[in-house]
């Protein structure tokens, strides 16, 4: 699949994001939703009118797995980076430290090959509470 850039749920309501020059958008949800049994499509239908479509993607889902996979493991120590996510709602990433410089924001978006607009820096102390 060639210009999809992920999906999310928001208020319950699944919204679908593609590649600015999608040309054929159509082929791109048939990708996203092919069901093949009467169960899957009758669901299909229960929540056809669910589903947002937004033509503000930039970065392919495949790319941005490939970037978040090939981050230098070496700098997420450097840097302090505790955790790296894909989030589709800004078609990138979130990624969390204890402490965000302009710096450190500006070299965690270039060995992630992504414009800063779509990093999502948070703050988190890196401690896991099991419950």
């Amino acid at each position: 699949m060639s210009h999809y850039a992920g999906m999310y749920y928001k208020d319950d309501i699944l919204h679908i994001k593609v590649i600015v020059n999608q040309q054929n958008i159509i082929e791109a949800i048939k990708d996203i939703c092919y069901f093949t049994s009467t169960e899957s499509i009758a669901f299909r239908k229960q929540f056809e009118k669910n589903i947002v479509i937004e033509y503000d993607g930039i970065y392919e889902i495949k790319y941005l797995k490939k970037a978040m996979n090939h981050f230098p493991e070496e700098q997420l120590f450097a840097l302090s980076i505790y955790g790296i996510g894909i989030k589709p709602s800004i078609n990138g990433f979130s990624v969390s430290s204890d402490v965000w410089t302009e710096s450190k924001k500006q070299q965690t978006a270039e060995l992630l090959e992504i414009d800063i607009n779509h990093i999502d820096f948070e703050i988190s102390s890196g401690t896991c509470i099991d419950n």
